[in-house]
């Protein structure tokens, strides 16, 4: 069953999915090398930007290096997502995805960047940058 969005001005979040990097830990084993790492960038309804990366590092960026953010990116994908998509917060440990899930507010069971990635693009029916 898909959850039909509700959109409210000024929250656009684009999800960003990373590949793994070299220097990251024993975990790497256990996840697909295209997506490593996850968070979110938020738009605000005046257009500067907000990086959320985990739950300890926040970034704001004025709304002229929108283009040059997202560019930087390198080998990452991206799903737009023009709004929350529920009420609930995850379970487990707090990791990048349940970070991202926290926002956006998902409760499904999802351990891993690329389970996200597969979950926001059907459940959601997200599209993709």
């Amino acid at each position: 069953m898909t959850r039909s969005l509700q959109p409210l001005p000024g929250n656009r979040f684009y999800v960003v999915f990373q590949p793994v990097r070299k220097d990251t830990g024993w975990w790497r084993y256990f996840i697909d090398d295209k997506f490593g790492h996850c968070f979110l960038i938020q738009e605000e309804s005046n257009g500067n930007l907000i990086v959320l990366d985990d739950i300890l590092e926040i970034t704001a960026y004025p709304k002229t290096q929108k283009q040059a953010l997202l560019k930087s990116i390198e080998g990452g994908r991206i799903l737009v997502v023009e709004a929350p998509l529920g009420r609930k917060s995850p379970w487990g440990l707090f990791l990048c995805v349940q970070s991202v899930m926290a926002v956006l507010g998902i409760n499904d069971l999802i351990l891993t960047p690329k389970q996200l990635f597969t979950k926001l693009k059907t459940k959601y029916n997200i599209k993709e940058l």
